[in-house]
C-alpha cells in the first residue's frame, strides 16, 4: 500500500508539473498573439496616418501651369503655379517682351518654389512652363492705309498706290495698347515718286515703338479697255468697253483715258482685250469705200434731193471725197456725212 501510494504521489506531481508547463505555454502563446495583434494594429494605424498626411500634402501642394499667358510686364507666382497658397501675386521677375515666349525648366521652377516657399517639387527633369506674353500686333494693312492718307494730304490726290522698299519689323505692342500707328514725319520726293516716313505706335502722344519707312508712291487711274478682242476695221461701241484700275506711271504714251475717245471709232489694227488703248490703235471708221455705191445728197435752201452715186475713194466722217453721179455721169466732190452717204454742196 505504501509503495502504491508513493507511486501515485510521484505521478501526480509529474502531472501537476506537466499541467503547469502546459499552462505557461498557453499563456505565453496568448500573450504573443495579443502582442502581435497590437503591433499589426499599430502598423495599420501608422500606414493610414501616412496615407492621410500624404493626401493632405498633395491636396495643398502647388501644381504647374503648362502654358502661362501673361499680360503685364512682370511675372508672378500665380502665373506659373496653381494653388500657390495665397502667394499668387508675389512678383518673381520680368515677363518676356510682348509677343515673345520664355521657357522655365525644372531647375528654375524648383529654385522659384524654394525662394517663395511654395510646396512643389518636380516630377521629372522634363517639367517646364512656357511663359507667353500677350501682345497687340499692328498689321501691314494699317501701316499702308496710314501712309496713303498722309501722302494724299501732300496734295497727291486720291487712289494712290505705295510700294514699301525696306523690310518692316513687326510692330508688337503690349496687349493693353491699341493696334494703331501714326505718321510722325513724312518727306515726299516728286522727281522720282519716292517718300520717307517715320511712324510711331500706337500714337505720337504714346510712342512705344518707332520705325522708319521708305518707298515709292504711284497714282492710279481707271482707263477704258476692250472686253473682247477686235480685228482691224471693227467699230467700237459702248458695249465693247470696260474699265481697269492701273498705275498711271505704267501707262504707255498716248493711252486713251476717256470712253468718248473710243466710242464710235474703228480699230486700226487687231486689238487685245484688257490692254490700254493708245491713240494710234484707233481711227475714224471708214463710212465710204472706194467703188461702193453711196447716196448723194443735194441741198439748196429748203430743197433737198438725193441720187445714187459711186465713191471714187475711201472716206471717213467729215472727210471730203470724190464721187460720180450715176444719173449724169458727172464727177463731183462732197463730204461724208453718214454711212454710205455724201453731201454735195
Amino acid at each position: 500500500m505504501r509503495k502504491y501510494a508513493s507511486i501515485r504521489r510521484g505521478e501526480l506531481r509529474r502531472l501537476e508539473l506537466n499541467a503547469l508547463d502546459n499552462g505557461q505555454d498557453n499563456g505565453l502563446l496568448a500573450i504573443s498573439m495579443i502582442a502581435a495583434k497590437a503591433m499589426l494594429f499599430s502598423i495599420l494605424i501608422g500606414a493610414f496616418m501616412m496615407v492621410a498626411l500624404l493626401q493632405i500634402k498633395q491636396a495643398t501642394a502647388a501644381s504647374l501651369r503648362n502654358v502661362a499667358i501673361v499680360k503685364e510686364d512682370v511675372l508672378r507666382v500665380g502665373d506659373i503655379f496653381a494653388q500657390a497658397g495665397g502667394k499668387e501675386d508675389v512678383v518673381i521677375g520680368r515677363a518676356p517682351l510682348p509677343g515673345k515666349d520664355m521657357t522655365l525648366n525644372a531647375r528654375t521652377l524648383l529654385r522659384i518654389a524654394r525662394a517663395t516657399n511654395i510646396s512643389w517639387t518636380p516630377q521629372s527633369a522634363l517639367d517646364q512652363v512656357i511663359v507667353r506674353r500677350e501682345a497687340t500686333l499692328v498689321d501691314l494693312n494699317t501701316i499702308h492705309d496710314v501712309l496713303v492718307e498722309a501722302l494724299e494730304g501732300k496734295g497727291l490726290g486720291s487712289n494712290l498706290d505705295i510700294i514699301i522698299q525696306n523690310t518692316l519689323p513687326q510692330i508688337t505692342l503690349p496687349k493693353t495698347a491699341a493696334a494703331t500707328v501714326e505718321v510722325q514725319s513724312l518727306r515726299y520726293m516728286p522727281q522720282h515718286g519716292g517718300f520717307e516716313a517715320v511712324l510711331v505706335a500706337p500714337s505720337r502722344a504714346n510712342p512705344l515703338k518707332q520705325i522708319s519707312v521708305n518707298g515709292t508712291v504711284h497714282k492710279r487711274m481707271m482707263i477704258p479697255v476692250l472686253n473682247s478682242q477686235m480685228k482691224a476695221g471693227d467699230i467700237i461701241s459702248a458695249s465693247d468697253i470696260t474699265y481697269i484700275d492701273v498705275r498711271q506711271r505704267d501707262l504707255p504714251k498716248g493711252t486713251l483715258s476717256q470712253i468718248a475717245d473710243l466710242q464710235g471709232m474703228a480699230a486700226s489694227k487687231a486689238l487685245s482685250a484688257g490692254r490700254p488703248i493708245r491713240n494710234t490703235d484707233i481711227a475714224l471708221p471708214r463710212l465710204v469705200g472706194r467703188g461702193k455705191f453711196v447716196t448723194l445728197l443735194y441741198t439748196e435752201g429748203p430743197i433737198a434731193l438725193s441720187v445714187q452715186g459711186k465713191a471714187l475713194q475711201n472716206g471717213t466722217m467729215g472727210e471730203m471725197v470724190r464721187v460720180v453721179n450715176l444719173s449724169s455721169n458727172k464727177h463731183l466732190q462732197g463730204m461724208v456725212t453718214a454711212d454710205h452717204q455724201v453731201t454735195v454742196y
